[in-house]
């Protein structure tokens, strides 16, 4: 049985060593082998799948997909969230990782690279930032809410202001430590589960409420499944901005 320590304490070695063999690449708007990937993506994911794999963790990941273990334990890894960001040098990205026992999430920790910052959650355990304990503003008010989003809405959401930071896994966490009221996918089947899982685990260990768009499990293990996360610091702001997501789709369709 492997504890929840040790698993933070892989996930931080892991990431440690993708921030080091990444800071050696000169050039981090070089392309990769498909649309939308970075050289730097594959260079992360190379070490995250190798250090996993070697502790005999199965793996999913974006780059690379299932990967087999054998110790029992299922390692969902985004080597690097927010590559675009990073290629831009927009300190905005990070390396995400969740370890999950027969689908059950244990773990999760996303580490900002571009302005370290470390967010962590045990299950039933809470969440944290940099070791600090962290809990959402359950008394937030959706009319001066900052929203965080990816894709934009056809309509405006109704809250205060709205952000597309471009890193899911992070904008999830900023639920956690309010620098966000929400976060709502408003594309189209766009995010894999390792985009978002860590930082919507961490988002609902801090006390938030978590959610996909059209009611589907948000843990999956296939590597084609795509889902529309979404999260809220209170009950009556996921509910406003869901029926709002929902419309949206519904306006789209119309269009279309």
């Amino acid at each position: 049985m492997i504890t929840e320590e040790q698993m933070l304490s892989i996930a931080a070695d892991v990431t440690a060593a993708i921030n080091a063999e990444i800071d050696k690449i000169e050039d981090w708007q070089r392309p990769g082998n498909r649309k939308g990937q970075y050289y730097i993506d594959i260079v992360a994911d190379k070490v995250a799948v190798s250090m996993l794999s070697a502790a005999n963790f199965s793996v999913l990941s974006e780059e690379t997909g299932f990967v087999s273990g054998n110790n029992g334990y299922l390692a969902i890894v985004d080597p690097l969230d927010g590559s675009t960001n990073a290629s831009k040098h927009l300190p905005w990205y990070a390396v995400s990782i969740c370890f999950l026992r027969d689908l059950e999430i244990q773990v999760a920790r996303v580490e900002n690279l571009g302005s370290p910052t470390i967010f962590e959650a045990i299950r039933s355990g809470g969440a944290t930032k940099n070791g600090n304990q962290i809990t959402v503003d359950t008394s937030a008010e959706f009319d001066k809410a900052v929203v965080g989003i990816s894709s934009l809405p056809s309509a405006p959401l109704g809250s205060w202001q709205f952000r597309c930071l471009g890193a899911a896994a992070l904008d999830l966490c900023c639920i956690a430590s309010r620098s966000l009221e929400a976060y709502v996918d408003y594309g189209n089947d766009t995010h894999g589960v390792w985009d978002y899982i860590a930082g919507i685990f961490i988002a609902q260990e801090a006390g938030a409420v978590v959610g996909e768009v059209w009611d589907r499990d948000l843990i999956t293990t296939d590597y084609l499944a795509r889902r529309a996360p979404i999260a809220a610091c209170s009950q009556p702001i996921f509910d406003t901005l869901l029926s709002g997501r929902r419309d949206n789709s519904k306006r789209q369709s119309a269009v279309s």
